[in-house]
Parts: C-alpha cells; structure tokens; sequence
C-alpha cells in the first residue's frame, strides 16, 4: 500500500495536556508529544460539527508543546500518514500557540 501524502491544518483548543516521552531512534534520544485537538467547523444544515483529532509532535515541536496546558488554542499544520500498523496518523509540521491578546505569539 503506498503512504498517504496529504497535510492539513486545524485550530482549535488542547482536549487535555499534551502526553510528552522521549524515544531512541538510531541511537538519538528525541522527544515526543502526542496531543489531542478539539475543533469545530460548520456541519451539515449549519449545525456546529466537533471533532478531535489526535495528533504527535517530534523534536522543538514536542518541546514546545510541555509549556501548554488543556484548553489552550493552537493551530497546527500536519502531514497525515500511515503508521507501520497501516492505520492513519498526523504528524505536526507547524505548531502554533493562539495568544491571547496580551501575550506574544510563539510558532514551532
């Protein structure tokens, strides 16, 4: 079966605290966050359609991710792919913390 090659973006607010590791892959130590993301977009006949979607961070971007808490908004460019157990995954590329408007924006 070929890999999947498609990105996405989403926005949306941390479901609960992201789940940080660290993993050793060819001998390196690399840290790893998964974290799942509630969005909502407009549904069928305009009623309010919520998802989560579950997504993992590798690297600056995981350890970014340690300083953020559930219910705090990001916005998050992934690359979907299937994982060695042939089921879908997302794989953050972006990950950006929404401010509030008396905070600085910070991007990974």
């Amino acid at each position: 079966m070929s890999k999947v090659k498609n990105s996405c973006n989403f926005e949306g607010t941390l479901a609960s605290d992201p789940v940080l590791t660290t993993e050793t892959i060819g001998g390196n130590a690399i840290d790893k966050a998964v974290f799942r993301l509630v969005t909502t977009d407009e549904g069928y006949e305009g009623k309010q359609d919520v998802k989560t979607v579950s997504v993992t961070a590798w690297g600056k971007r995981a350890d970014f991710l340690k300083n953020l808490k559930q219910g705090e908004g990001v916005s998050v460019w992934a690359k979907a792919g299937l994982n060695n157990k042939e089921e879908l995954g997302l794989t953050a590329r972006t990950v950006e913390y929404l401010k509030a408007e008396s905070e600085e924006a910070a991007v990974w």
